[in-house]
């Protein structure tokens, strides 16, 4: 009997071990696909952005997009920046979107001698930009839009996927709705709701248009006090459900967009992503699997996304939930515009997507990230980014009692649970 007990025993030590060199074998895999992926000749984004910096220096337009990379545009539409080296009032610029004009969408944008818009109108597939004008040499944007169904990265979609539209529940209780389609689409949803000073809880906003005598206040890190009242929009992406949340006024805020944020919020972004890996696949998820009404963030100003397959309890599938998060991001920048930084947070199954989500970029992550590679570090404390402090230590599970750490294309290392996107 004993050495049938101790047969078993190194059976099950040899199987954990597979499974530990599994994991660390598909995490590898991972990296390196992702450090390639980063590693690749610049895009068209990325000469973009070169042209960007140089403007100053040179006689030319320059062109970038600033909700995400020109090659991987989702949703018909992008946030743009156009810059130039000087100003004219006396001669108009001309922007046109596949030969239509679009100088309209084109307002003054937050540094000197540029211009932003959200471009709208986008056709499947490849599409170009254009600026000419005051004498200097016509420039252009090459463009490529993607459904907002997805794939964009990840692949080719795995069949047969199960709907979950008609179960997912909103925060006032209600239910998001039946699908309207065979990729698990449904109609964005907002709703509100505020936290009470005579309950302590989040309690649903009854009108828009007036707020309860029992409404809390809230000052945010950058100082501001404002209404205790949430924001939530639910939709569907890359065919899992996702959900943004952000201090938000109904009553005072001008409606959202790019260029008027709300006052409550402090433009930082976290990316939710949740934990565990049970083998989730082929269903879309009846619950986000975490709470986007997260007070230790939402009470000083910063906005939360999450997508039911950024969370590996749903989709156990790493370049699905970067590709989602991607995808997320990306719709946030266009609904209220470009955060000063993001933050990526989870658990144990977290290190699966971050790498990936890696891809999605902008002028400010970038620079974000740059700093970070000259020493400065980022700790989660309370729910405030401090720089200039030791990476936390992060325990993933009984299993994992080592610190893990990703360094992916130059970005200073940071625990999995709180990476910089």
């Amino acid at each position: 009997m004993k050495h049938s007990l101790h047969k078993r025993g190194l059976a099950g030590s040899d199987s954990a071990r597979t499974r530990r060199n599994h994991h660390a074998s598909l995490l590898a895999s991972i990296v390196a696909l992702s450090a390639a992926l980063l590693l690749v000749q610049p895009s068209a984004q990325a000469r973009a952005d070169e042209r960007s910096e140089q403007n100053d220096r040179s006689d030319h337009f320059a062109i970038r997009t600033l909700s995400g990379d020109a090659e991987r545009v989702s949703g018909g539409s992008a946030l743009v920046e156009i810059t130039f080296p000087f100003a004219d009032a006396r001669r108009a610029l001309v922007v046109e979107l596949n030969g239509a004009d679009v100088s309209g969408a084109f307002r003054p944008g937050g540094k000197a001698n540029s211009l932003v818009g959200l471009v709208t109108g986008l056709a499947l597939g490849e599409n170009r930009l254009t600026v000419e004008g005051r004498g200097l040499p016509r420039e252009s944007l090459d463009l490529t839009n993607y459904s907002i169904k997805g794939p964009i990265i990840s692949g080719p979609q795995i069949e047969p996927f199960i709907c979950q539209t008609q179960t997912f529940k909103l925060p006032d209780g209600t239910f998001l709705g039946s699908p309207l389609d065979a990729d698990c689409s449904a109609p964005t949803v907002v709703t509100y709701v505020y936290l009470s000073t005579i309950t302590g809880t989040f309690v649903a906003l009854p009108s828009p248009t007036s707020l309860p005598a029992d409404v809390a206040k809230t000052t945010t890190s950058a100082g501001k006090t404002v209404p205790y009242v949430v924001r939530v929009e639910t939709g569907t992406i890359n065919r899992g459900i996702y959900q943004n949340a952000i201090l938000f006024d109904p009553t005072s805020d001008s409606a959202p967009s790019p260029f008027s944020p709300p006052k409550g919020w402090n433009h930082r972004l976290v990316a939710i992503h949740g934990a565990g890996c049970p083998g989730g696949w082929y269903t879309q998820g009846t619950a986000e699997g975490v709470n986007v009404l997260q007070n230790m963030y939402l009470s000083q100003g910063y906005a939360l996304f999450i997508n039911t397959l950024q969370n590996p309890s749903n989709s156990c599938n790493p370049f699905v939930a970067g590709e989602s998060a991607m995808m997320g991001k990306e719709h946030f920048i266009k609904t209220f515009g470009v955060p000063d930084f993001t933050l990526s947070t989870g658990g144990s199954g977290t290190r699966r997507a971050s790498p990936d989500a890696l891809l999605h970029r902008h002028q400010s992550d970038r620079l974000h990230r740059r700093s970070a590679g000259g020493g400065e570090r980022l700790r989660r404390s309370s729910g405030l980014v401090r720089r200039g402090k030791p990476v936390a230590t992060h325990r993933s599970g009984p299993g994992e009692g080592r610190r893990r750490r990703l360094c992916l294309g130059g970005v200073e290392c940071h625990r999995p649970g709180v990476a910089a996107l």
